[in-house]
C-alpha cells in the first residue's frame, strides 16, 4: 500500500492533467474489462460453488461435509501461491508485451516455475492426504483425504492455469475468457447429470476432475498461443 501511495504521489500531476475526453476514450477502449471479466470471475466461482449443491443432492450432507473440507484444504495452495504469483506475472508480462509485442518469455518462465511446484505438490497430496487428514483433523476425516486424491490433479492444473489468466486481459480477450469460464459451469452440470447414474462419490469427483482438467488444458493452450503471437498495430 505504501509503495502504491509513493507512486501515486510522484505521478499526481500527470493524473490531475487527465481530462474528461481522455477518460472517456480510455473507458471505451477497455470496456471489455467490466463487461466480461466481472461475469467471468462470477462464472468461475459459481462453477465450483454449485458443486456443493449437486453433491448434497446426489450423496447427502455427510458426503458434502467431507468434500467441503477437502476443497478448503486444496484451496490453500491457490491462495498462497496463485494470487501473489499472478500479480507478479501480470506486471512482468504486461511490460514485456508493451516493449516487444508479445510475452512468451515471461509466460514460459512462469509456466515452468508453476509446473515445478504443482507436480510434486499433487504427488504428495495423492500419496499422503488420507494420512495427513487423519493426523491433523482427527479420526474419520481420512475420507476427505481420499477425496483429495481424486481432486488433486485438477487442482494442480488449476494452480498453473489460474495464475496465468491475466494473459487474457493483456491481450484484450475478456470475451474469450468468459466463454472458458462458462465452460466450467457446463462441466459442473454435465458431472451432475452423469452423477445421477453413479453410486460412488469418488466416480463423481473423478468425472469433475477429468472434465475440468480438459477445459483448463484448452485454456492454457489458448493463452500460450496468445503469448507467442505478436501484437498488431492499433491501426491494423
Amino acid at each position: 500500500l505504501f509503495q502504491q501511495i509513493r507512486k501515486f504521489k510522484s505521478n499526481f500531476s500527470k493524473i490531475k492533467a487527465v481530462n474528461a475526453a481522455e477518460l472517456k476514450s480510455i473507458a471505451k477502449k477497455h470496456k471489455d474489462q467490466p463487461l466480461f471479466s466481472v461475469p467471468a470471475t462470477f462464472a468461475n466461482s459459481f462453477s465450483y460453488s454449485v458443486l456443493n449443491i449437486f453433491i448434497n443432492g446426489l450423496f447427502g450432507s455427510v458426503v458434502l461435509a467431507y468434500y467441503s473440507m477437502s476443497y478448503r484444504m486444496l484451496g490453500i495452495p491457490l491462495s498462497l501461491i496463485s494470487v501473489s504469483t499472478s500479480k507478479a506475472f501480470f506486471e512482468k508480462a504486461a511490460r514485456e508485451y508493451d516493449s516487444t509485442g508479445c510475452f512468451k518469455k515471461t509466460f514460459v518462465q512462469t509456466s515452468l516455475f508453476l509446473v515445478a511446484l504443482a507436480i510434486p505438490m499433487t504427488i504428495l497430496l495423492m500419496l499422503l492426504a488420507p494420512w495427513a487428514f487423519e493426523v491433523f483433523f482427527g479420526k474419520g476425516w481420512g475420507v476427505s483425504g481420499e477425496y483429495v486424491r481424486y481432486l488433486a490433479p485438477m487442482f494442480g492444473v488449476r494452480l498453473v492455469v489460474s495464475t496465468l489468466t491475466p494473459s487474457m486481459i493483456i491481450c484484450g480477450k475478456q470475451r474469450i475468457e468468459l466463454i472458458f469460464q462458462t465452460l466450467f459451469i457446463v462441466c459442473s452440470c454435465a458431472a451432475y447429470i452423469l452423477g445421477k447414474y453413479m453410486e460412488s462419490v469418488k466416480l463423481f469427483l473423478l468425472t469433475v476432475t477429468v472434465l475440468f482438467a480438459i477445459v483448463y488444458i484448452m485454456y492454457y493452450l489458448y493463452m500460450l498461443k496468445l503469448s507467442l503471437k505478436k501484437r498488431r498495430n492499433e491501426n491494423d
